[in-house]
């Protein structure tokens, strides 16, 4: 309880034992938020990542009261580097190791730890940890006029992670959901009731990252989909190929249009939905089409369990006792 402890093994393919290592933190376990874990394409090196709330961050006036914290773990060797700005902070991040390059990559904010104002980057030497470059992008107009309609100052909030591709020319393809919860007060026929958890997955966020961490382009796909139960028909499942990003979603009859040329996918329910793909090309412009359509398929496919394998994409479907695999090639 009184520190942030971690007992870390690293095997190679032929499940030889490299590393066993225990990484401790001089701070209680809840104020550690742990986030992700990685390993160097050598295999000789563990990269942590966490959130760290410390007594001295907790003194700041403005800003995230906490800081994120990367350590590199070696056989015989542990660094840390702490991510702590004034002007912005990171309000999420993740860690991707590709080619020979350490980067961190997430949303940032510049008034409140819940409001996203843009995608921050950070690129780090493998080796030593020290910080090579800095970006801190502010979504795009685009990306507003996607989400409200029309150019307008508002931040956004309830983004999580989803996924993180590397397209053929190196860029970084960055996608996120807004998720959240809602709670709602069922009554029953004997005066009694009981509370009721909304799992609400909306808009796609998804942005396109150049090697010198800039943003190509960022879009907003709005989506409104919500469930008590079972989320694995509902949200999306996102790939790459030939430098386009797809996203997998299931939606209802028709696609609802909005104002200022927009349009919005929704659902009928999550098990009754027509099988739909949207593309996004290098240049950030979209289009989508319907796969399968719910009157002509006989199961509902789980389209947030999505595997990918080279260009394909496999889905499991099920409608009672009935089930069928899905096999989509791109």
């Amino acid at each position: 309880k009184n520190n942030e402890t971690h007992r870390l093994f690293l095997f190679d393919k032929d499940l030889n034992k490299k590393i066993d290592h225990t990484f401790k933190r001089d701070i209680k376990d809840k104020k550690f938020i742990y986030e992700n874990v990685d390993v160097s394409k050598d295999g000789k090196t563990i990269y942590i990542l966490g959130k760290v709330y410390t007594d001295e961050q907790k003194k700041k006036k403005e800003g995230g009261r906490y800081q994120y914290e990367l350590t590199s773990i070696t056989g015989n060797s542990q660094k840390t580097q702490v991510f702590d700005t004034d002007e912005h902070f990171a309000a999420s991040l993740k860690t991707i190791i590709f080619d020979d390059r350490l980067i961190c990559i997430g949303f940032y904010s510049d008034k409140q730890d819940y409001r996203f104002k843009g995608i921050s980057y950070f690129e780090l030497d493998p080796s030593s940890l020290n910080i090579r470059k800095t970006k801190f992008n502010p979504f795009t107009e685009q990306f507003i006029i996607d989400k409200y309609g029309k150019d307008k100052e508002k931040e956004l909030k309830n983004l999580s992670f989803r996924k993180i591709i590397i397209a053929q020319n190196g860029d970084i393809i960055f996608n996120a959901e807004e998720f959240y919860l809602t709670s709602t007060y069922v009554m029953t026929g004997n005066g009694g009731g009981y509370w009721r958890t909304i799992y609400h997955y909306d808009d796609i966020v998804s942005a396109r990252i150049n090697p010198s961490g800039e943003i190509i382009w960022a879009r907003n796909i709005n989506k409104r989909q919500s469930t008590p139960g079972d989320d694995s028909y509902i949200s999306y499942t996102s790939t790459a190929v030939n430098n386009d990003a797809y996203f997998f979603i299931n939606t209802g009859e028709k696609v609802k249009k909005l104002r200022n040329d927009r349009i919005q996918f929704g659902q009928t329910s999550t098990k009754k939905s027509n099988l739909n793909i949207i593309r996004v090309n290098q240049n950030g412009d979209f289009d989508y089409q319907e796969i399968l359509d719910d009157k002509d398929n006989e199961v509902p496919f789980m389209v947030s369990n999505g595997v990918l394998s080279d260009d394909s994409v496999f889905f499991i479907g099920r409608k009672g006792k009935k089930k069928q695999l899905l096999k989509v090639t791109l």
